[in-house]
């Protein structure tokens, strides 16, 4: 190694150390954290379907295969009009609206996964936290036993730890001797 006049440096071997502070393991998540994706909002005054008024209009899945092979058809199908009447609805429209009901099944099915997939790694990454939260618990707790202060310094730590509660349970004496004298019985309590 070289120091700052360029000589040569060799580390030194010194038995005094610094009181060093307790080194963190390095941290190993079990679900990395969610990569940043844009969902779009939900249109304002979106109104759900019902669901009843959808029932027997699901496609099955011969139709959704033959959706591609549809469109190329009508699309290029010169005497549509000729051979299946004015009464039949244009082919490009008809090819339209195969196109978008396709292109909605697609998203569904693509978010449907996605959801199934955010779901799964919501549920492991809260039982990872929540573990973790839990050991840190009596740590908390022990603390705010002989600093009572800690909790409001810290009242979203305590809450989620469930300090509150402790520090209602320890904090009126008066109420803690009533407590024992009720279980007790009545005068024989100090």
């Amino acid at each position: 190694m070289a120091s700052d006049n360029g000589s040569e440096v060799t580390p030194s071997t010194s038995t005094t150390t610094a009181p060093a502070s307790p080194a963190a393991p390095p941290a190993s998540f079990p679900v990395d954290a969610p990569p940043q994706v844009t969902v779009p909002p939900v249109p304002a005054g979106f109104v759900p379907v019902n669901a009843l008024d959808l029932l027997g209009w699901r496609p099955m899945q011969s139709e959704l295969a033959s959706v591609p092979g549809v469109i190329t058809e009508l699309d290029d199908f010169p005497d549509y009009t000729a051979l299946l009447g004015v009464t039949a609805p244009p082919a490009s429209q008809v090819s339209a609206r195969l196109t978008v009901a396709a292109e909605w099944t697609t998203l569904l099915a693509a978010a449907t996964a996605w959801c199934t997939y955010v779901k799964s790694q919501e549920g492991m990454a809260w039982k990872d936290a929540l573990a973790l939260v839990d050991k840190l618990k009596t740590p908390f707790r022990l603390v705010a036993a002989t600093r009572p202060a800690l909790a409001g310094q810290y009242p979203n730590l305590a809450r989620m730890l469930g300090a509150k509660s402790l520090a209602a349970k320890r904090g009126n004496p008066k109420r803690a001797r009533t407590r024992l004298a009720s279980k007790v019985g009545p005068g024989l309590s100090s």
